[in-house]
């Protein structure tokens, strides 16, 4: 698989957790601080806006960049 594609799903796996308030999950895609410190953002953030949900249209990705809309 290509580095873009791997990104790729990378964002959209990151973007499941945060809709899934899955914490747990974080630990597919990160480990060590990057993980804790995600975990400190959403639980707090899904606490405080638990109807929130992110939608992906599309994910663009070149090299080590990506950008979702």
């Amino acid at each position: 698989m290509k580095a873009e594609d791997e990104n790729r799903n990378l964002v959209r796996r990151l973007v499941e957790i945060v809709n899934d308030g899955d914490l747990h999950a974080l630990d597919e895609v990160a480990s060590g601080p990057i993980a804790e410190q995600a975990r400190r953002w959403i639980g707090p953030f899904r606490d405080s806006f638990p109807d929130f949900h992110m939608e992906l249209i599309d994910v663009i990705a070149e090299d080590d960049k990506v950008a979702g809309y």
